[in-house]
C-alpha cells in the first residue's frame, strides 16, 4: 500500500518526466511555500514531514505526483506525492519482488 492508502503497481518507465499535473493550479501544493516538501535533514523533522503529507492527501493529482515521482531520473528528493524518499524506495523495492 501507498502512503495515500491505495495499492500501487509499478511499473518501469524511462525518462519520466513532469505533466500537465505538474502546472495545474488545482494541486495541492500549487500556493504553498516549496520549501515545506524539502525538510532541511534527511527524513527530515516528523512535523514538518506530516505537515507536507496533509497537504499532499487531499490533492486531485496525487497519484500522478506519486508516479512521476516513482519514475523520475534521477530521482526525486523530499514529499511527492504523499511519500517520503524511504517509502518510494520501499514501493519500488516491492514492486521489483512481485515483478520477479
Amino acid at each position: 500500500m501507498s502512503a495515500a492508502g491505495t495499492a500501487y503497481h509499478y511499473k518501469a518507465h524511462t525518462g519520466a518526466a513532469p505533466g500537465a499535473w505538474a502546472s495545474d493550479p488545482a494541486r495541492a501544493c500549487a500556493n504553498t511555500d516549496t520549501e515545506a516538501f524539502f525538510p532541511e535533514r534527511a527524513g527530515g523533522p516528523t512535523g514538518e514531514v506530516k505537515r507536507a503529507k496533509r497537504i499532499c492527501l487531499t490533492c486531485p493529482v496525487l497519484g500522478d505526483c506519486l508516479d512521476y515521482a516513482l519514475h523520475a531520473e534521477p530521482q526525486v528528493y523530499g514529499i511527492w506525492g504523499g511519500t517520503t524518499e524511504t517509502q518510494r524506495h520501499k514501493l519500488r523495492r516491492q514492486a521489483r519482488r512481485e515483478a520477479a
